[in-house]
């Protein structure tokens, strides 16, 4: 049996915890989700249905939360749709690792809102990374990608929500080598095109006039969320 405990939020932990309680090699220690907006009905349920415990996520940051964690015991930690940065306190905890399904290109859109700024730079290609997760934001070594295509209609919530499919398919890959004995692959970032974008940077609305007029079509794309 493998231990695993699970932080993530919405849909895609939600899918991620549901087929690990379909498999009988794992086990899932508790669940650690945001709370701030109460947490996901669906992800609730399926906690609930296989007697999973459900906590917030922001308990990883306090001194209490780590040391609850230190008495649970578990194999490998898997991050999936979560903004939480981990501390290496609570990574050490892992008897095997903690890996990360990050919804960009890694190492040259590591950070948040990486969709939007692919959609604002014009990139016609994207990719999720499954990587292991270290001090750093996003420089572990990586594991595996899942490519996809940027389509001229695509938006902030169609690109989004193609990120989370492959995500979740990507970590699905990632869980089934681990659950059958293999190695995983570790494959090192070049970190010399490491790229991070902040939540701070997406958040500017601002368009200047100046850009060409497929420049500005591209960043009007990239914020719509309709």
């Amino acid at each position: 049996m493998i231990n695993f405990l699970l932080v993530g939020d919405d849909f895609p932990a939600a899918q991620t915890l549901q087929g690990l309680l379909k498999d009988d090699r794992a086990r899932v220690v508790a669940v650690y989700s945001s709370r701030k907006k109460g947490f996901d009905a669906r992800l609730r349920s399926i906690a609930q249905s296989g007697d999973v415990l459900l906590l917030d996520s922001d308990l990883l940051k306090t001194a209490q939360g780590v040391q609850k964690l230190a008495q649970d015991g578990f194999d490998w930690i898997i991050n999936i749709n979560s903004t939480v940065i981990l501390s290496s306190e609570v990574l050490t905890l892992a008897r095997a690792a903690g890996i990360n399904m990050h919804p960009g290109r890694l190492p040259d859109y590591a950070g948040l809102h990486t969709h939007q700024w692919a959609l604002r730079n014009g990139e016609e290609q994207f990719a999720i990374t499954v990587h292991f997760m270290e001090a750093g934001i996003d420089t572990g070594d990586i594991i595996l990608q899942r490519e996809f295509e940027i389509t001229p209609r695509d938006t902030g919530l169609t690109l989004y929500h193609k990120c989370m499919r492959e995500g979740i398919r990507g970590i699905s890959d990632v869980l089934q080598m681990i659950l059958s004995g293999q190695d995983l692959p570790r494959n090192p970032q070049d970190l010399s095109g490491y790229r991070l974008f902040r939540h701070r940077d997406a958040l500017d609305g601002r368009i200047d006039w100046a850009w060409p007029a497929a420049q500005i079509e591209r960043f009007i794309r990239a914020g719509n969320y309709a």
